[in-house]
């Protein structure tokens, strides 16, 4: 993936995860925020997964995305874990 790209990534995650004024939208725009963080390798796509999880407890749609972002997505990074691993 370009610079460019990732940089565009970046920015769409960013503003996914700004605080907003109508607490509503929250669950769905971290969920979808979440997805694209993880599938381009972004240096915080792990935390980014982290702070959606509990919207998943409350919003059913949160929870298929971040379900799918699992399923075929890469792994979010871990300690001691190589990235770009497919989750199974």
């Amino acid at each position: 993936m370009s610079g460019e790209a990732s940089g565009q990534i970046a920015g769409l995650v960013e503003r996914a995860f700004a605080p907003f004024d109508v607490r509503w939208y929250e669950a769905c725009a971290r969920a979808a925020g979440a997805g694209p963080a993880v599938a381009a390798g972004l240096p915080d796509a792990d935390e980014r997964f982290a702070a959606a999880l509990p919207y998943t407890e409350q919003n059913d749609w949160a929870a298929a995305c971040l379900a799918r972002t699992r399923k075929v997505g890469r792994r979010p990074r871990r300690a001691g874990r190589p990235a770009g691993r497919r989750m199974r």
